[in-house]
């Protein structure tokens, strides 16, 4: 059977009436707590208080290789 209903409900041109919606939805719930997450690993290891956009534009590859080994 398909996931999609026999009578769409459209906004914006998305069809929110579709069974997947759901659970982008509880997936984007948890978005932004894995980044800060992230965040915090990438700061903890490489011992940087920036934000992940910067640690990532201007690690080496040792670094990242570094945050990559790193448990936790």
């Amino acid at each position: 059977m398909s996931e999609e209903t026999a009578n769409p409900l459209i906004v914006e041109g998305v069809d929110i009436s579709h069974s997947r919606l759901v659970d982008l939805t509880l997936l984007a719930d948890h978005a932004q707590a894995f980044y800060e997450w992230v965040t915090s690993r990438f700061q903890l290891v490489l011992k940087r208080k920036k934000s992940l956009n910067e640690i990532l534009q201007k690690a080496s590859r040792d670094e990242m290789a570094l945050s990559e080994n790193e448990k936790g």
